[in-house]
C-alpha cells in the first residue's frame, strides 16, 4: 500500500467513525497531494508525498508560533493537533548517528577525497534520507544551518543560512557579522561537532540577530561576507526582484490586449545566446500565414474567405 493509499483508507475510516477533526486533516493532506498531481500531471510516489506532508507540518509550526505571539493559544492548539496527526504519516527522523553512518557509507562508495566531492556524497545521502531529515540535519549535524526568522516576522520572513562543516571559516566570518567575535576562540564552538552539540544556543544567538533585520538586510550582510545565505521569497517578491529582471529571468512583453506585461523567461543563460520572450499570438492571428504559406492558398482566396465570414 502506498502512502497515498493509506491516507485515502484512513479518510474512509474516519468518515465511518465520525472522527471530524481527523477527517478534516486527512482531507487537507489528500487535497494538497491531488493539487500537485494535477499541476505536474503525474501520480506522486511516497517520497514526494512525504515531502508535501513535511511542508504542511512546517507551515503549521510557523502558524503555532504566530498564534502564540498573538495570545491565541486556542488557535495554536488546533494547529498543533493537526501537526501531530500529519506526523503519524511521516517516517521517524534520523538521529545524528544514523546521518553520520549514511555519510560514511556515501564517502566509501564514491571514493570521495575532499570538499570537491561533497556534491556526490550529499546526493547519495539526501536520497537515502529523503523525508527523514529536516533542513538543519541532512548535512550530518551542522550548526548554524537552516531558516532563521527576520523582521517583521511574517509567514515568509526568513533567511536561509549555511555554514560549512568542513572547517571554521564560515563560522568565524558569521561571528564577525553578528558582532560576536569574542566567541571565535571559545572552545565550545571550535569544531563542527562541538557547534552541533550547542545547536540550540547557536540558533538562538543567530535568530536574535536576524530578528532585528529584514531578510534582505540579513542576506546582504551575511552573503557579502562569503557565507551562503538567501532570503526566502514569496511569488510576488520573486517577480519584483530587480536582480532577476536585470538578468532577464523576468522580462517585459508588449501584449496586444494586456499591454506591458512582466513574465518569467528561461532562466538559463548561455554566452552568445539571447532568447527574448514574445507574447503568444491571439486566436486567429496567424490564420493568413498558415493558409498561404503552409496550405498554398492565395491572398485572394483568403480575402474571399474573410468576406464570406469563414475567417474572422
Amino acid at each position: 500500500m502506498t502512502l497515498k493509499d493509506r491516507i485515502q483508507s484512513d479518510m474512509k475510516a474516519a468518515m465511518k467513525a465520525g472522527e471530524r477533526d481527523r477527517l478534516k486533516v486527512v482531507r487537507l493532506m489528500l487535497a494538497a497531494i491531488k493539487q500537485v498531481e494535477i499541476d505536474q500531471r503525474i501520480e506522486l510516489e511516497d517520497a514526494a508525498v512525504t515531502d508535501i506532508l513535511g511542508k504542511m507540518v512546517k507551515q503549521r509550526r510557523d502558524s503555532v508560533e504566530q498564534f502564540q505571539k498573538g495570545g491565541r493559544d486556542d488557535l495554536a492548539a488546533i494547529e498543533q493537533a493537526e501537526i501531530e496527526e500529519i506526523e503519524t504519516y511521516l517516517p521517524e527522523p534520523l538521529d545524528e548517528a544514523e546521518i553520520e553512518r549514511l555519510i560514511d557509507e556515501a564517502i566509501a562508495s564514491t571514493g570521495a577525497q575532499g570538499i570537491r566531492d561533497m556534491g556526490k556524497v550529499m546526493g547519495i545521502v539526501k536520497g537515502k534520507a529523503a523525508g527523514r531529515a529536516g533542513a538543519g540535519t541532512i548535512t550530518g549535524g551542522n550548526a548554524p544551518m537552516g531558516l532563521y526568522p527576520c523582521k517583521p516576522e511574517g509567514p515568509n520572513d526568513y533567511v536561509y543560512l549555511y555554514v560549512t562543516r568542513a572547517n571554521n571559516s564560515h563560522w568565524h566570518r558569521l561571528l564577525k557579522v553578528i558582532g560576536r567575535e569574542e566567541l571565535i576562540e571559545d572552545e565550545r564552538f571550535d569544531s563542527p561537532r562541538k557547534r552541533f552539540e550547542h545547536k540550540k544556543e547557536i540558533d538562538d544567538m543567530v535568530a536574535r540577530w536576524t530578528r532585528s533585520r529584514t531578510k534582505q538586510e540579513a542576506m546582504e550582510a551575511i552573503g557579502s561576507s562569503g557565507i551562503p545565505c538567501g532570503a526566502v521569497y514569496d511569488t510576488m517578491e520573486i517577480i519584483n526582484e530587480p536582480h532577476f529582471e536585470k538578468r532577464g529571468i523576468f522580462q517585459h512583453i508588449d501584449h496586444p490586449q494586456r499591454g506591458d506585461f512582466k513574465m518569467a523567461a528561461w532562466p538559463v543563460k548561455m554566452s552568445g545566446m539571447n532568447v527574448p520572450v514574445k507574447p503568444a499570438p491571439l486566436l486567429g492571428a496567424d490564420n493568413e500565414n498558415v493558409l498561404t504559406e503552409w496550405l498554398g492558398l492565395s491572398s485572394d482566396d483568403v480575402k474571399t474567405m474573410k468576406d464570406k465570414g469563414t475567417l474572422g
